[in-house]
């Protein structure tokens, strides 16, 4: 497996490089225009393995990890060719599409049987035997990349849920903080509101008290004077 990867690595390095001498290379080499250029943008994976082939002193393992690369591409675009015939077979029996259409499509099929063959002699002439597992190997290594992307969202979708419930927590602490801080307000305002209508209370029932002692005093008073009228020399003689 490390034979296999290492050089893949190193491959990620050579693509910048050997960009430049792909497009030389394709300009000295024209092909004829082909279906797989019109359904696919350009193969940067092929280009690169012929640009390796076409230099002199290549690591095998460096044209391997190519190879295995351009395989992995060209499983992408089976994929995408099968999903695309079901479509246009369904705009065919609806009229949607006519034979030229069809016609070049079958085209395309053909090119694509053509390049995974090219990509399976390539195999075997690299190491004999290997043409029946390259294409097997690609798989795994697509499959294996899907699921460190999908692992990865999952990954992504954890952290996001779990930050969701930090600040989900956090904004209930807060309001739970919020609330207590109310109530504490709300029972430290009654408790004044309380005390200042006892005082008010008591303050109105002193008054009242002394209102009512005013009341008697002056009633006890007007009573003394009533009393010392009556008991007075001038009263007594004309009685």
């Amino acid at each position: 497996m490390v034979s296999v990867f290492v050089p893949i690595l190193y491959l990620a390095v050579l693509i910048g490089g050997l960009g430049t001498f792909s497009y030389f290379y394709r300009r000295r080499k024209p092909a004829p225009v082909s279906q797989l250029e019109e359904w696919f943008p350009p193969n940067k994976a092929r280009d690169v393995y012929f640009s390796l082939q076409a230099q002199d002193n290549v690591p095998t393992g460096i044209l391997k990890s190519a190879l295995l690369l351009r395989a992995v591409e060209d499983i992408k675009r089976l994929q995408q060719v099968q999903t695309q015939k079901t479509a246009l077979n369904v705009l065919m029996q609806k009229g949607g599409a006519g034979d030229d259409l069809w016609t070049r499509f079958l085209q395309l099929e053909e090119e694509m049987k053509a390049e995974v063959m090219d990509v399976v002699n390539e195999a075997q002439a690299l190491q004999e035997g290997w043409n029946q597992l390259i294409f097997q190997t690609a798989n795994e290594m697509m499959l294996n990349d899907t699921s460190r992307q999908t692992l990865s969202k999952i990954v992504g979708m954890a952290a996001e849920v779990k930050q969701e419930f930090i600040d989900s927590k956090e904004q209930l602490a807060e309001t739970q903080t919020r609330m207590q801080k109310n109530r504490e307000t709300r029972v430290a305002r009654e408790k004044e509101e309380t005390a200042a209508r006892v005082q008010r209370e008591e303050r109105e029932a002193e008054e009242q008290r002394e209102k009512v002692r005013q009341e008697l005093i002056a009633m006890e008073e007007k009573e003394s004077k009533s009393a010392s009228g009556t008991n007075s020399p001038r009263n007594r003689r004309k009685k």
